[in-house]
């Protein structure tokens, strides 16, 4: 029997090699206190990267005060210690972040599933929803990749170090495919002496065969792969099996379970049943696979193939789940030996059980396309913080978050302003001017309100750019709203485009809209001209006065293709009272505290009920060995 199917017929898997690195030793690093020195030996490489960062900083902020002299910005003294709060900040949110990074956190210790390339040995990447954030008591684990057709993969599962196995002896990982009971491929773990109590290192194994059933042709140690499928426009939402659905074509799910070991002599009686059950499955095995060698002689005996059911099997699917749901592959096999005649095992005497398994954690991939992931909003594993909903964010996470929203608000407002006065600009600095976004307010300076409400403008600011649609005008810190430059256009643009303002002119009086058509390149045009500050030429649709409410203004560009879009609606003024809005402040802390309390309660009596059963379990087997 080949390695290959001796893997797929669930034996355990090798151990893979190792290579040793010869990696430099820090100064005063001890191998007796090693961790100590580790972790001593990196808090002052990270104090010595922020120092020289922070030189860094420092010089650009004395050069681009040299360049620009702007009478309205005054420095910001407390700019520095606000910068460093929030990179330790963001770096608090990143780790935890890193920690849960595609690994399932249980009882026991941590394990992780990846996919990887074969023979490359590249990982596949991971893409995930953020409707919701994952929490570390899930079991579940749910991943999308890119299905890459004619591309062989395998599955790597690593056991964390600190892993406990506690009382149990096995773990079986098993891969299945939908539609099928029974799992595709098994690996099993046993707990060695050397890993008890804890694993001192990474255990990794490996999920790379299967002895599966392809074409009415049993396979043995065929791996894995994704196949082509082709489109059937006479198909809707099924594929060209019955009962197979287009989902169940590109998924796959690996569950973890634990096992205790129990061993069992069998009887004289026993065990004499169970070589003459031994002996009788021989003799048919023998007598089928003659039975098989002389039909095949046979050129006018037609063998029937079974019917096929799998998955794997299916050839075509539907337009619209090709298309529009990414499912242009499929699970698939390659390789393997056509299966050859082989006795049964003969039993042991001594037999080995293993009872009270219990499932720990479950990994589940889809495959489907990547611009599907694009449209569906399924983005790249880990994702950032700000890709998630505010109400599902701790507080150090929404810190981090709108931290990054801001950071990534001034990188694009600093684009746009480089855009629209043509040169090159410094990259804003610890300086607060009154010209600026007010979400880009430092946390400590916003209430409980006003930070939820800039994340969500910053974040809505972004998508709507990601959608191609370009900001031009904010509120800035005073409430006043700013309009951006774009591009200059030059003078003869206007009788270029002047069909094309005319078209909107006649669009805006055929739907009766009763607004003032402001022609954006005109204004743009007028602001740049020192001489004529308000040569700004408007049209009036409809005999009107001109003291028009800002609500009722549209900003027409001059472009080839006229798109009217309102400008956002200015909220009127609110007029709160400050001592309230602590108040509610001081109640949402009260309520998150009481949360923090609940859940510290409930996990201290899921200790305590553990306990118990550890207590009763261990006195339970004192008793019987005693």
């Amino acid at each position: 029997m080949t390695e290959a199917s001796q893997q797929a017929n669930n034996s355990q898997a090798s151990p893979p090699s190792r290579k040793f690195i010869s990696l430099p030793v820090p100064p005063g690093f001890s191998f007796e206190r090693r961790e100590e020195n580790i972790k001593q030996y990196w808090k002052d490489k990270e104090l010595a990267d922020e120092t020289a960062r922070n030189t860094e900083f420092d010089k650009n902020i004395t050069r681009s005060a040299s360049v620009n002299h702007h009478k309205d910005s005054v420095p910001d003294m407390v700019g520095e210690v606000d910068n460093r709060q929030r990179k330790e900040d963001k770096m608090l949110a990143l780790q935890t972040m890193l920690l849960s990074m595609a690994i399932l956190s249980t009882e026991q210790g941590d394990a992780e599933v990846r996919i990887k390339r074969h023979p490359d040995n590249t990982y596949y990447d991971e893409y995930i929803k953020v409707e919701r954030k994952e929490g570390d008591s899930d079991e579940n684990r749910k991943r999308y990749i890119v299905a890459e057709p004619g591309t062989k993969y395998y599955i790597e599962f690593k056991l964390k170090n600190g892993f406990d196995f506690g009382d149990y002896n096995l773990i079986n990982v098993f891969l299945f495919f939908p539609g099928r009971d029974q799992a595709i491929s098994t690996l099993f773990i046993n707990a060695k002496p050397e890993d008890r109590p804890k694993l001192k290192t990474h255990l990794i194994r490996k999920i790379q065969y299967a002895n599966v059933e392809v074409d009415g042709q049993k396979l043995l140690g065929a791996r894995f792969a994704f196949r082509n499928i082709q489109i059937d426009e006479t198909l809707s939402n099924e594929t060209d099996i019955m009962g197979i659905h287009p989902d169940d074509l590109a998924t796959f799910k690996i569950k973890l379970y634990l096992w205790k070991k129990c061993t069992t002599t069998l009887s004289d009686n026993d065990y004499k049943s169970a070589l003459l059950d031994w002996e009788n499955e021989c003799s048919r095995a023998l007598f089928t696979s003659t039975k098989k060698d002389k039909l095949s002689l046979d050129p006018d005996v037609k063998i029937d193939q079974p019917k096929a059911q799998n998955i794997w099997d299916a050839k075509k699917v539907d337009l619209d789940s090709y298309k529009k749901r990414g499912i242009s592959s499929a699970l698939g096999f390659v390789g393997g030996s056509v299966e050859s005649f082989m006795l049964p095992k003969k039993p042991n005497r001594y037999t080995t059980e293993y009872t009270d398994g219990c499932c720990f954690g479950t990994f589940e991939f889809h495959c489907r396309t990547s611009q599907f992931l694009e449209q569906a909003g399924i983005i790249k594993y880990p994702p950032p913080l700000h890709c998630y909903s505010w109400l599902v964010l701790s507080d150090n996470e929404r810190k981090a978050a709108l931290g990054e929203l801001q950071d990534l608000s001034k990188t694009q407002w600093h684009e746009d302003q480089e855009k629209g006065k043509g040169m090159v600009l410094p990259m804003i600095g610890r300086v607060r001017a009154e010209e600026h976004p007010w979400e880009w307010r430092h946390w400590d300076r916003m209430y409980a309100t006003e930070r939820q409400r800039a994340f969500q403008s910053l974040q809505d600011k972004k998508k709507a750019r990601e959608r191609g649609i370009i900001q031009r005008q904010y509120k800035n810190m005073v409430g006043e709203i700013i309009v951006l430059d774009d591009e200059d256009e030059m003078p003869h643009s206007k009788a270029r485009n002047r069909d094309s303002n005319d078209e909107g002119k006649e669009n805006a009086k055929s739907n009766n809209w009763e607004v003032e058509v402001k022609h954006e390149g005109t204004q743009r045009i007028a602001a740049n001209s020192v001489d004529a500050p308000k040569a700004v030429s408007t049209q009036v649709i409809k005999n009107e006065p001109i003291g028009n409410d800002d609500d009722d203004i549209i900003i027409v560009s001059e472009t080839k293709n006229l798109i009217l879009n309102p400008a956002p609606r200015e909220k009127e003024p609110e007029y709160t009272d400050e001592g309230l809005i602590k108040e509610e402040v001081a109640l949402e802390r009260l309520k998150e505290d009481i949360a923090q309390e609940e859940r510290v309660l409930k996990m201290k009596r899921q200790r305590d009920a553990l306990q118990e059963k550890i207590d009763a379990a261990r006195s339970e087997k004192r008793i019987k060995t005693g």
